[in-house]
């Protein structure tokens, strides 16, 4: 066939060739492509200029129910015999049953040659079923020879388990005493697997959000939910600060001060507003003439000031405050003590933004300069909240310092060092790489103070609060300024593998057991999770936040929170001194007098609580999920796509775990397009459980043939009235018919009597006469009953396209009219 325009090719001149088959290898997966000429005779041989995977398409020709296209990801020669060079194409899927093209194109390929159909099941025996060979069934394994009690669990009903089984196997063994070394080696094995059976438990008590323990174990399944749980806040005040000096003297962040309460607990708390400020060297300062200033009227009728007031007079005739530096950006505190009795008592905070020098020049004593007078204003935010009255009794200090609860802690730790008498940070497998096969390094150090003094927090909102907590490593041999900082993250799941990100765990990982050996000085030491309490600084895995490099030292500076325990009353806070320890203040040198909180402390939070959780996690998220556990779940959520109709899910066990397959039925289309694959795939692995493959797959069709015959009423022209039926059935291009892709999905079935009232409503229509109904490839044309029921996994179709045969025809036969 065609040997003429082939021996042409043969002979042509510049050289040309073209395609002679298509040979396609068992995987179909590879196509290997013959020619009519070797394509390194050429004039450009294939060798230096291989066609590009977008010069080449394979389409089918018939429809191609389930791939319609395949594309080539590859492009190779093969070139190994001399006379006869084949070209392979590398495809990313194998084709359906259909027949498929595939063309080149190259001007170094003659136009008619240069494209050739075949088939991808060209291997397959009977080309009407699949090829994948009928798995042989599983032969069954051995009886176990003795009958297992699966309800012994504990270290008695084990005992019992095995001194039966004893008595079974070896009868003769009569011994059963507990001095009996048997016996001893069977309460042993008992033992062991009453532990076994503790741990088993215990574990999978943690799987679930109603039973778990660990507070590690919560915030996991907590955030399969998207819900983040808090971890509290530290309590945070301001001090008056009652200097003794009359010079200034920097309060220095860091110091440390204490509240004593009536039960004998003493709170720590440090000068500055979070551990930021005590490593930057922040100070505050104070002197003794900014203890307090007394409050000025300009005349007693208004010695008042109203609820909502942004500013205050304050007499200052030393001049002891520089309106342009020593009180602008500056807390103050204003206090009324009760003059008369039942007057309450008045403290309140505000931000001066503005200091404004006034001369008082009202008549005073002679020889009395004039009175130099401040005003200072604050933000609509500290306004009074009630009416105060100035003049005697009304003061205004100047020497307030903020303060956290809390107490620093700093820690030294290397990666994988030599370091005598250094802690090393704990070593962990990390995740299994698919490309290496190898498992990574976590690298782990627990706060240990953390433990009983709990981690500070410190944010407005609970939920976003900072861990008052710096990672550093040391970079010189001076280990409190050679330091270079990396950074915390609430999650590394959005690090990249070079960034110098930590996150922490809850938790406290610490020695466990050791063991000394003999032939080695240094003991074999075993580290493990100890302690749900506390916190766990972990590094990246070298996927996801950089791994530290061994030999790296590493500095920690944390600062603990006590929670609601640093809510203390006014006045609370006034030790210089430790009780407990008798540790000193560094600020009670004798620039310092007295301190004391004027207001109380109340924003203290503790950690949320487990109970808290397991109620507000699932109620938090019970109108939208956000995680896929049973079929249903796969299919509400793809559905929140708008190009989504419905969705059909199945579960199958596909030889090792479970496998979630989602078909999902698209609006106003037959088939999904590459954009809404990719798209629903990126929200399946996002919801679906860890471990547990899906996959997405295009819907399975069932195209039906129908066939319905009609009688014309008198003075119509039946082939209008024909044209009219087609068009109500399956659309005219602009309205669609009732055949639409929308109208059936999955398992919807097809009435007779909905049929009938489409087609007698058409005008020139008498009646339906007959309806006949064929499926391809599954049964032929049959007279059609009440109703068409169609499986729960296939959608009916019929586009009644003539380029596409193999998706469903309509055929109406007409008789009467004119």
């Amino acid at each position: 066939m065609y040997a003429t325009r082939i021996a042409a090719i043969k002979a042509s001149d510049p050289p040309l060739t073209g395609i002679d088959f298509v040979e396609v290898e068992p995987s179909q997966s590879v196509l290997r492509v013959h020619f009519h000429r070797n394509p390194g005779d050429l004039a450009t041989p294939f060798a230096d200029d291989d066609p590009a995977p977008a010069d080449i398409t394979i389409v089918s020709t018939t429809g191609g129910e389930g791939v319609p296209v395949v594309r080539v990801t590859n492009v190779s020669l093969d070139d190994t015999d001399d006379d006869h060079h084949v070209l392979v194409l590398t495809v990313d899927k194998p084709g359906d049953f259909s027949r498929y093209r595939l063309t080149i194109t190259d001007a170094r390929l003659d136009y008619f040659f240069r494209s050739s159909e075949f088939t991808f099941k060209a291997n397959c025996a009977d080309t009407r079923i699949d090829c994948k060979p009928v798995p042989e069934a599983c032969q069954p394994g051995d009886l176990v020879d003795f009958p297992v009690d699966y309800m012994a669990r504990d270290f008695l009903s084990l005992r019992g388990a095995l001194l039966e089984f004893a008595r079974q196997r070896y009868p003769q063994w009569r011994e059963l005493v507990e001095a009996d070394v048997g016996v001893m080696l069977l309460e042993l094995f008992a033992a062991l697997g009453d532990e076994l059976s503790y741990t088993q438990d215990r574990i999978a008590r943690e799987a679930f959000l109603e039973t778990a323990t660990q507070r590690r174990s919560v915030r996991r399944l907590a955030r399969l939910v998207d819900y983040d749980i808090h971890d509290g806040r530290s309590g945070a005040t301001f001090l008056d600060v009652q200097a003794a000096l009359p010079v200034v003297y920097p309060v220095r962040a860091g110091h440390r001060v204490w509240a004593g309460g009536d039960d004998g607990e003493v709170i720590t708390f440090e000068i500055g507003t979070g551990l930021a400020d005590a490593l930057a060297g922040a100070a505050y300062p104070v002197r003794s003439q900014w203890n307090s200033l007394q409050s000025h009227f300009f005349d007693e009728d208004a010695a008042e000031l109203p609820a909502g007031a942004t500013e205050i007079f304050v007499q200052d005739p030393d001049a002891v405050v520089d309106p342009g530096d020593d009180w602008k950006n500056k807390w103050v505190l204003i206090q009324r003590d009760p003059v008369e009795p039942g007057e309450p008592a008045r403290r309140h905070l505000v931000f001066v933004t503005d200091v404004d020098e006034i001369v008082d020049n009202f008549p005073r004593p002679p020889l009395t300069p004039p009175l130099r007078v401040l005003r200072l204003s604050w933000r609509e935010e500290h306004a009074l909240p009630w009416c105060l009255k100035v003049g005697p009794g009304t003061t205004v200090h100047g020497n307030i310092v903020p303060a956290t609860a809390g107490e620093r802690f700093t820690e030294y730790f290397e990666v994988r060092g030599g370091t005598v008498d250094m802690r090393q940070a704990i070593e962990r497998e990390g995740p299994l790489s698919a490309a290496t096969g190898e498992r990574s390094v976590t690298f782990l150090h627990s706060l240990l103070s953390s433990e009983t003094g709990g981690l500070g927090r410190l944010g407005a909102d609970l939920r976003a609060t900072v861990p008052e907590l710096r990672v550093a490593r040391v970079t010189g041999p001076d280990l409190d300024l050679d330091l270079s900082d990396w950074t915390w993250r609430r999650t590394l799941l959005s690090s990249d593998r070079l960034d110098e990100h930590y996150t922490l765990d809850d938790g406290i990982w610490r020695r466990v057991i050791g063991f000394q050996r003999a032939t080695v000085d240094k003991d074999f030491v075993h580290h493990d999770y100890a302690s749900g309490e506390g916190a766990t600084i972990r590094f990246g895995d070298g996927e996801f936040g950089k791994m530290p490099a061994d030999g790296v030292l590493f500095r920690v500076d944390y600062r603990t929170g006590p929670g609601t325990r640093s809510n203390v009353g006014p006045g609370a806070i006034r030790l210089l001194k430790n009780p407990v320890t008798g540790e000193t203040s560094l600020i009670s040198s004798g620039a310092v007098a007295s301190i004391s909180n004027p207001l109380p402390v109340s924003d203290g939070v503790d950690p949320e609580s487990l109970a808290d959780i397991r109620q507000l996690a699932p109620e938090e998220f019970r109108a939208v999920t956000h995680r896929a556990v049973k079929p249903e779940d796969y299919c509400e959520i793809a559905r929140r796509l708008d190009w989504v109709q419905v969705a059909g899910v199945r579960q199958r066990w596909t030889g090792s775990w479970p496998t979630t397959f989602v078909t999902p039925d698209p609006v106003g289309a037959y088939a999904l397009t590459d954009e809404q694959r990719d798209e629903l795939d990126g929200l399946m692995h996002c919801v679906r459980q860890a471990g547990r493959d899906v996959f997405v797959r295009d819907p399975r069709f069932r195209a039906i043939d129908l066939e319905v015959q009609i009688c014309i009423k008198p003075g119509h022209i039946p082939s209008t009235v024909r044209d009219a039926v087609l068009r109500r059935l399956r659309g005219d291009g602009v309205t669609p018919g009732y055949f639409a892709p929308d109208t059936f999905t999955f398992g919807a079935p097809l009435q007779r009597l909905t049929i009938e009232a489409v087609v007698g409503a058409v005008p020139g229509v008498l009646a339906v006469k007959d309806i006949r109904i064929g499926a391809r490839a599954v049964h032929h044309m049959r007279p059609m009953e009440d109703l068409y029921v169609v499986p729960d996994d296939q959608i009916l179709r019929l586009a009644s396209d003539p380029r596409t045969p193999e998706r469903g025809s309509i055929r109406v036969i007409t008789e009467g009219g004119v």
